[in-house]
């Protein structure tokens, strides 16, 4: 069944708005336990129920509230995604049925979406976010409102976010947004390519938050768990020794393909970085170092541009094929690039724990994104990763690797120019050092 962004909206906010026109949160939430959490959310921000009428007044999708003239969202802080959770509460306990997927993800998706956009579009202060002629976007206000969403274009929003036609919609609204406020058109595509991007971590964790109170987004939780798990499998995999001595049940060429095969297709998130690693270090069959080496092998390997030169079939063009044959539409050199990012985010990680680790082990697992510092000279390799990512798409490494950085080793890296708006640097060692 189709239903437009608006009807969505207005069905879940209309009942909303009688229960919310009491005085204070506390009586609302007596009145239902959809508004417990929401009235937490906003004693912690000190804020009463007044708060949220820039979202109970809208009219049409709740996405309009980023083109109204009367509210800052940049600088408000509205809680739109516990706001989402409690409408979809809300409806499960007033009608005694649950909401459908298309309602879920309309709600869950606009919220993650605009809770994005306020974190970071807030980051930029030439940006500024003032009132305006709203006439100038209304078509793509209306554009908006009118969008159907079906059960098909609901999975494919929750699959995978930046490439859904939901997320097109939003960029289009939040383009005319930033048009008006005389944007340069640059900063637009990579700030609207940037929040297509990071809008799915915020739907996950959506997901997670709600998945006790709504089944339909269960099997969406349930996937994530699933692909948790698989990742974990493939990487004590890798480390199973053979019967022979300092051998691997997977050796080199089949480990080369599985990776592709893998994490070739989409860049892997916090969210699922952190729970399949709270699996694996916590497994009897984790071997930090062995599998630290054979990764790293792998990473020295495509650094060299090994596998995207290799002669035809090579391993990025397989799986390129075989996701064709699946209707999924990715070319060779994005695949080669998420395989080598997502290796990355691994050897970030494991570097991490290494550090916490004895003085051998911490000797092993040291990991060099940019290679190993040169007599009297700094490394080029993590700017020439750089440049490659970004001949696919502009902020590519920025976009899948910059909240995995923490405590990494950028000793003597060459980041002449380098753009890491946002990323988490906390620990990160810059400084050159000759030997």
């Amino acid at each position: 069944m189709h239903k437009r962004l608006s009807e969505i909206s207005n069905l879940l906010i209309a009942p909303f708005k009688a229960v919310l026109s009491s005085e204070n949160l506390e009586k609302a939430a007596e009145l239902s336990k959809a508004f417990v959490e929401l009235a937490k959310t906003l004693q912690e921000q000190g804020k009463d129920i007044s708060f949220l009428k820039p979202l109970i007044e809208q009219s049409g999708s709740l996405l309009g509230v980023l083109c109204s003239p009367e509210v800052q969202v940049i600088s408000a802080g509205l809680p739109f995604v516990p706001f989402a959770i409690a409408l979809l509460k809300y409806y499960r306990e007033k009608h005694q049925t649950e909401p459908t997927l298309e309602v879920c993800v309309a709600m869950i998706a606009q919220a993650a979406y605009l809770e994005n956009c306020q974190e970071i579009v807030s980051s930029y202060p030439a940006i500024i976010w003032n009132n305006y002629d709203i006439t100038h976007i209304t078509q793509a206000v209306n554009k908006l409102n009118d969008f159907e969403l079906d059960y098909q274009a609901a999975s494919n929003a929750i699959a995978c976010f930046h490439k859904s036609e939901l997320a097109k919609a939003f960029n289009t609204v939040l383009s005319a947004r930033l048009k008006v406020q005389n944007t340069p058109s640059a900063d637009i595509d990579i700030l609207t390519q940037r929040i297509a991007w990071d809008t799915h971590r915020y739907i996950l964790k959506a997901c997670i938050e709600s998945s006790d109170a709504l089944p339909q987004l269960k099997p969406t939780f349930g996937e994530w768990q699933q692909e948790a798990e698989r990742i974990k499998q493939s990487l004590e995999k890798w480390t199973e020794p053979s019967q022979e001595a300092k051998t691997f049940n997977v050796d080199d060429q089949k480990l080369h393909w599985e990776i592709y095969d893998l994490l070739g297709n989409g860049g892997l998130t916090p969210e699922i970085v952190k729970y399949f690693m709270n699996l694996l270090v916590n497994s009897d069959q984790f071997r930090p170092v062995e599998l630290f080496k054979r990764l790293e092998n792998f990473y020295v390997c495509w650094c060299d541009g090994e596998f995207i030169d290799a002669p035809p079939e090579n391993f990025p063009q397989k799986k390129m094929r075989l996701l064709q044959e699946k209707g999924i539409k990715q070319g060779q050199r994005q695949i080669d690039i998420y395989a080598g990012l997502n290796v990355m985010i691994l050897l970030l990680e494991l570097h991490r724990y290494g550090q916490k680790q004895n003085n051998e082990i911490k000797k092993q697992m040291t990991f060099y994104p940019s290679g190993k510092l040169q007599k009297n000279s700094r490394t080029d390799l993590l700017l020439r990763i750089m440049n490659y990512n970004d001949c696919v798409q502009l902020e590519t490494f920025n976009t899948v690797v910059r909240l995995f950085l923490s405590g990494a080793n950028l000793s003597g890296a060459n980041l002449s120019g380098v753009y890491l708006k946002d990323a988490d640097l906390s620990g990160v060692k810059l400084t050159l050092k000759f030997s």
